[in-house]
C-alpha cells in the first residue's frame, strides 16, 4: 500500500480546517485527532511543535547541549588522532618509545628494504606484539630502519 507520509497527511488536514463549512471542519478536526493518535500524540503535542517551530525549533538549552556534545566529540577525535599520529611515529602519549608501533611500521614498509632486513623486522614485530622490548642493539638497528623508511619520532 502506497500511503502518504504522516507529515503530508497532517498538513493536508490542517489546511482543510480552514473550510467555511462547519460539518467539514468538525469532520476534519476528528480526522486530525485520529491521525495524531496513530503517532501517540495529541493536540497539545501539535501545539507545542508549532510553538517550537515558530521560536526557531530548539530551545537555547537544547542548542547548548548539542554544541557541547559536538565540542566534546571533536576533542575526543582530536585526541585520538594525535595519539594515532604519535603512535605512527613511534611515541606513546606518555612520551615513551612505542617499539610495537615502530616495528609494525617497519613491517608494513619492509618491501622497500633489502630482504635481509625483512627477516629481522618480522621477527621483532612478532616479539613486540607480545609486549617484549628489544635489546639495546636491536632497538638501534630497528630505529635506523625506521628512519630509513621515513619514520620519525616526534
Amino acid at each position: 500500500m502506497n500511503e502518504r507520509p504522516f507529515e503530508t497527511r497532517l498538513a493536508d488536514l490542517i489546511r482543510r480546517l480552514g473550510t467555511e463549512f462547519e460539518g467539514e471542519a468538525i469532520a476534519t478536526w476528528r480526522a486530525l485527532g485520529r491521525l495524531l493518535a496513530t503517532q501517540n500524540v495529541g493536540f497539545t503535542d501539535l501545539g507545542n511543535a508549532v510553538e517550537e517551530l515558530a521560536t526557531g525549533g530548539l530551545a537555547k538549552a537544547e542548542m547548548q547541549r548539542l554544541y557541547d556534545a559536538g565540542f566534546e566529540k571533536g576533542l575526543i577525535e582530536a585526541g585520538r588522532k594525535q595519539t594515532e599520529e604519535q603512535a605512527v611515529y613511534g611515541q606513546r602519549p606518555d612520551g615513551s618509545t612505542d617499539w610495537e608501533a615502530i616495528s609494525l611500521f617497519c613491517q608494513r614498509e619492509k618491501s622497500r628494504l633489502d630482504a635481509k632486513h625483512g627477516v629481522f623486522v618480522d621477527d621483532l614485530a612478532a616479539r613486540m606484539t607480545w609486549g617484549r622490548e628489544p635489546t639495546e642493539k636491536q632497538g638501534k638497528y630497528l630505529l635506523s630502519l625506521f628512519r630509513q623508511l621515513g619514520g620519525r619520532i616526534a
